[in-house]
């Protein structure tokens, strides 16, 4: 039973030491920080509004990956 729990330390160790490495690096400008995010509901919806017509726009002249 020892062999098994050292097994599973090991994979966990090394999981932990790999993934970092396979994750997207997101630029510090696309982070949102709460004090620039919308403050009402209202600022929430019209904001996904905005960024919805941004993406359907990019998406009919096909540039996909900036509209996702």
């Amino acid at each position: 039973m020892q062999f098994s729990h050292v097994g599973w330390v090991a994979s966990l160790t090394l999981g932990l030491t790999i993934a970092p490495l396979a994750l997207p690096t997101i630029p510090a400008a696309q982070i949102l920080l709460p004090s620039a995010a919308a403050q009402t509901a209202a600022d929430q919806l019209a904001e996904a509004n905005r960024l919805i017509e941004q993406g359907i726009q990019q998406s009919r002249t096909s540039q996909y990956r900036a509209a996702i």
